[in-house]
């Protein structure tokens, strides 16, 4: 298969061009090592200068030597270093001419992209920051486009799960209260594996049954005239229906009412009982309370025994005191020296008390009501004799 004519039109003309550059190179190349000695050491010497007067300038024209240095000592072909050195002075000396890069630098891209469009084989646009900025807003409008759709196939594929979760909710709610606690509360794991089944079942008869209301409304859709009177009569039916449960519901509802009331008497009657127990409770831990003797404080009751203590080894100090002043008042009297003297110093002992004379107890005498006689008691026996001296 042979390519256009344009294209190998464009590749004749780009294999001339390249050919006539690549003479042009090195007709200048030639020329440049032509030149003596002199004049490159006096051209590098005069840009040394030149930028030294810059002292932030300086290192960067020192580093674009480097990178020469590097792009002649690279191990690659002469035509591709031509090439990279022909880039490079047209880049220069395009950016030569740039006053600023408000207003020059696009000029100064698609000028130099122009010059070494014949060696690149490629074209450079170059535009204001507001087109990068659309072409960033356009990159975004893409991927949320994109975003956009994933989200839609989710947002589909969770509709159809909602759906099917909704039928399962209807067929199970459909079931009665009886059916479903009681038999898998009593019933062992087949049975409950059988009833899971019966489910299944149900679930998959009600898909069937949306599916089938998909159907007849689209139905009723192609033909509105004739599905008037089904309508009103699936409409009465469903109120019918509706009205049917609502009773049941009124029932059920007036039947827990009825137990709840029950049940809050008894509770009320609890709560009363309760709170009198805790009353009697409280009041009999009021009256302990009360009753109690205060707290024994140790730190008062040490401080008032120190305080005793203290108090008694005073007094024993006075009283050692009184006995020491007694004993010398002893030493210097003397002591009694007959008992003539004893007793006329010290008194005789009072006395004792004279003892009365006893007495005869006599009773009166008792009257029988039945005879008439009259009776004595007896007379006591004598008291005890007096027990033997020592």
């Amino acid at each position: 298969m042979q390519p256009p004519d344009s294209v190998v039109t464009q590749l004749d003309i780009y294999t001339e061009e390249k050919f006539e550059d690549e003479e042009d190179l090195r007709e200048r190349s030639l020329a440049n090592h032509r030149r003596t000695a002199s004049d490159s050491e006096v051209l590098l010497q005069d840009l040394i200068n030149t930028a030294k007067q810059y002292d932030e300038l300086y290192p960067e024209v020192v580093r674009a030597l480097n990178s020469y240095r590097h792009i002649l000592e690279k191990d690659s072909d002469i035509s591709f270093k031509s090439d990279i050195i022909f880039v490079l002075n047209k880049f220069t000396e395009h950016a030569s001419h740039i006053d600023n890069f408000d207003d020059s630098w696009c000029s100064f891209v698609k000028q130099f992209a122009d010059s070494v469009r014949h060696i690149t084989g490629q074209s450079l646009e170059a535009g204001t920051a507001q087109d990068g900025q659309n072409l960033i807003v356009g990159e975004e409008l893409d991927s949320l486009r994109m975003r956009v759709d994933e989200l839609s196939e989710e947002r589909s594929r969770l509709q159809n799960e909602l759906s099917q979760q909704v039928a399962e909710l209807s067929t199970l709610r459909t079931l009665p209260l009886s059916v479903t606690s009681p038999t898998l509360r009593n019933q062992g794991k087949g049975n409950g594996e059988n009833f899971h089944g019966l489910v299944q079942r149900l679930v998959q008869k009600e898909k069937q049954v949306i599916q089938l209301q998909g159907e007849l409304e689209r139905l009723k859709a192609q033909n509105p005239s004739e599905s008037r009177e089904l309508e009103e009569k699936a409409k009465r039916e469903r109120d019918r229906a509706k009205w049917n449960t609502l009773m049941e519901e009124i029932a059920k509802s007036k039947l827990q009412n009825d137990e709840l009331q029950t049940s809050f008497g008894i509770k009320e009657k609890e709560v009363t009982y309760l709170k009198r127990a805790l009353e009697s409770v409280y009041s009999r831990f009021r009256s302990r309370e009360e009753n109690r003797e205060p707290e024994v404080d140790a730190q008062l009751m040490a401080a008032r025994a120190i305080e005793d203590l203290t108090q008694k080894d005073d007094e024993i100090k006075v009283l050692n005191s009184e006995i020491e002043k007694l004993k010398a008042e002893l030493a210097v009297k003397p002591r009694f020296i007959t008992e003539q003297d004893f007793k006329h110093r010290v008194p005789p002992p009072p006395p004792p008390p004279p003892v009365k004379p006893k007495r005869a107890v006599t009773a009166p005498a008792m009257e029988n009501g039945t005879d008439g006689t009259s009776t004595t008691l007896p007379s006591p026996p004598p008291p005890p004799p007096p027990p033997p001296g020592p």
